[in-house]
């Protein structure tokens, strides 16, 4: 799991992510497995933009109905 990138994020600053990362797994979370759904998450609002904006509304909501059917 990537904390962040060397320069904005200081050696120091990644440390104390890190061991906050680790003592939330051994609390029994799953970070990288949140992170997963976060950008899961996004992905599909920037779908719906994008379908908005194109015009598609209406092939978008019969979309989202069948999925929630399924």
């Amino acid at each position: 799991m990537t904390i962040g990138r060397f320069g904005p994020l200081t050696p120091d600053q990644a440390r104390k992510q890190a061991r906050t990362i680790l003592g939330g797994a051994a609390a029994g979370s799953d970070p990288a497995g949140e992170l997963q759904a976060r950008r899961r998450e996004m992905t599909m609002r920037s779908l719906i933009d994008l379908y908005e904006a194109e015009g598609c509304v209406g092939r978008l909501r019969s979309a989202i109905a069948e999925i929630a059917a399924s």
